[in-house]
């Protein structure tokens, strides 16, 4: 049994009151050192010394333990609040003589834990759990996370039969929490009917029973339910992950770029089919790939007779989403990422070197490296730090913000809701005028949440049309203004018959359309007919026209 999925992860001493010093056969776990990934079966033949000393380090609890006890007697062992009980615990204090001059230092070293535990708890992620529907998730957070403070979030998946343990194991990405502050969360893929865990990322990869379970939907929500409760900055919101959770991160990418910042695919791939599914908008892309990689190849290949593209081609096809040209451009010296492999195995390829739009998509093709290259632990892991920077540093410039809420105010509402206020796809909310003044008039209202203040530039978007047009309706956009509490015109044009798009930057500090502390932003959209007095009566009395709303937007750069 591996307790390493039921407990926390010990990164200190910290955690619970007093501690003993048992001495293993073969496998020694250390204060400081990751207890999770080095209790893992795979781990067993590692030594690591502590004070001078080959020991291990257990909760108080565990206190009266038998000396013999086995490397399988920690696996097996059961969590108990904060630490764990060893299962062949003993009822009385008998310890063999060899071991006593461990126990005689416990008093000592329950004195050093209780000054130092403030400290030392300082220096440690805190760990808690959310839940989108399929069970409890890992969430990391900086031990000093401030609800005040908005920061990046980092998902990690992992690849096929894997789990988010198990990515986490071999990234070791918690280490960069503390000085990089971000949030980190390892989510768990579906299992199919043999118990092996995947996420259903492309056609290739990695379904192999035609599930059709949605987990670019499940992470999606994974993500906004962590927006809900957490202080996200949805500037930086971003995916990672190995093999087939490199598959997902490009689907993610794909299906949600209108949330996503920047993936970086360890040894994963895009759709063979580059013109299928296409993203909405720019993300900033990393492939990471070993040209010895014997699992997912380099150069592209066949799952269940299903094809992928290559490491260059997936790149390739993300130049292209991105408007990008295909030169590529060798930057940097070769650097070192791989332990198994001799020297600077690692070529930085950049897309389109400098380009106006700043979006960054790279290759970073390792010589020789294998499918999972030995990127190795702590300082030693040079991939956690580059990757991790990489992603903080490739954020959304810009972020495109629905309606989340409307009012008619003006008019009846004759069908859709908000979800239809979303898409360009010919859903609308369909509203009737109402007979006042003189004219026949609508009037809506929506708002939406912005993540600052404080924006650098705002664009409003609205695509909308009017049937049964006799004459002419007038076409009104007002924002909303914070400072002197008033509408403020923006955009006053002639209505349309046709689906039209209207794109409008408001001049000077956008901020004032912004509601300080809450975020909202508000819009008023109103029509009327600008028909004579008679004209509008006798008309659209037995023909009044319709407003059809089929998309509203915010896009806000920071």
């Amino acid at each position: 049994g591996n307790y390493s999925r039921s407990v926390p992860r010990y990164r200190n001493i910290a955690n619970v009151n007093a501690y003993a010093f048992v001495e293993l056969g073969g496998t020694h776990i250390c204060p400081g050192r990751d207890l999770r990934s080095k209790t893992r079966l795979r781990y067993r033949s590692a030594v690591i010394s502590c004070f001078s000393r080959k020991i291990a380090i257990f909760p108080a609890k565990s206190l009266i333990v038998q000396p013999w006890a086995t490397y399988n007697n920690v696996l097996n062992s059961q969590p108990i609040g904060s630490g764990f009980l060893m299962k062949n615990q003993c009822s009385a204090a008998t310890v063999d003589s060899r071991f006593a001059r461990y126990f005689a230092i416990v008093s000592a070293f329950v004195a050093i834990v209780s000054l130092g535990t403030a400290g030392l708890r300082a220096q440690n992620p805190t760990m808690e759990f959310v839940n989108a529907g399929r069970g409890p998730v890992a969430l990391y957070l900086p031990s000093t996370y401030d609800p005040a403070e908005p920061l990046p979030l980092v998902v990690a998946l992992h690849g096929f039969t894997s789990s988010g343990a198990d990515v986490e194991a071999y990234f070791d990405f918690v280490d960069q929490i503390e000085s990089r502050r971000f949030l980190y969360t390892i989510p768990d893929g579906h299992t199919n009917f043999l118990g092996q865990r995947y996420w259903n990322a492309t056609d290739a990869c990695c379904d192999l029973f035609n599930s059709n379970v949605d987990d670019s939907a499940y992470l999606r929500g994974l993500v906004d339910l962590i927006r809900s409760q957490y202080a996200v900055d949805d500037f930086s919101i971003h995916f990672v992950g190995h093999s087939n959770g490199g598959f997902m991160s490009h689907r993610m990418a794909i299906d949600h770029s209108d949330q996503v910042a920047s993936i970086a695919s360890l040894a994963g791939a895009n759709f063979y089919d580059a013109g299928a599914y296409m993203p909405e908008e720019t993300v900033h892309t990393l492939q990471v790939h070993g040209t010895a990689d014997g699992t997912i190849f380099y150069n592209g290949g066949e799952i269940a007779g299903v094809p992928y593209p290559g490491a260059m081609q997936t790149q390739s096809n993300w130049a292209m989403y991105n408007g990008l040209t295909l030169v590529t451009q060798q930057v940097g010296a070769p650097f070192n990422l791989d332990l198994a492999v001799p020297g600077d195995e690692t070529t930085r390829l950049v897309f389109d070197l400098n380009n106006s739009a700043g979006i960054a998509v790279e290759l970073w093709k390792m010589t020789d490296s294998a499918h999972s290259p030995n990127f190795g632990d702590g300082s030693a892991n040079l991939f956690a730090q580059h990757v991790v920077d990489w992603l903080l540093n490739h954020r959304k410039s810009s972020l495109t913000l629905d309606a989340i809420w409307f009012d008619v105010t003006r008019g009846t509402l004759v069908s859709g809701d908000v979800p239809e206020l979303a898409d360009s796809d010919d859903q609308y909310v369909v509203m009737n005028p109402q007979f006042l003044m003189a004219r026949y008039q609508n009037v809506v209202v929506v708002e939406t949440t912005s993540p600052t203040d404080s924006p650098s530039n705002l664009e409003f978007s609205l695509e909308a049309k009017v049937n049964n047009l006799v004459g002419t309706v007038d076409q009104k956009i007002e924002l909303y203004n914070f400072t002197n509490l008033q509408y403020e015109t923006v955009d006053n044009r002639t209505a349309t018959a046709s689906d039209t798009t209207v794109v409008v930057t408001p001049a000077g500090q956008v901020n004032r359309f912004v509601e300080p502390g809450t975020g909202t932003m508000r819009a008023r959209i109103s029509y009327q007919n600008s028909l004579p007095f008679w004209v509008t009566r006798t008309v659209n009395l037995f023909l009044p026209f319709q407003s059809r709303v089929d998309q509203i937007s915010w896009t806000l750069a920071e």
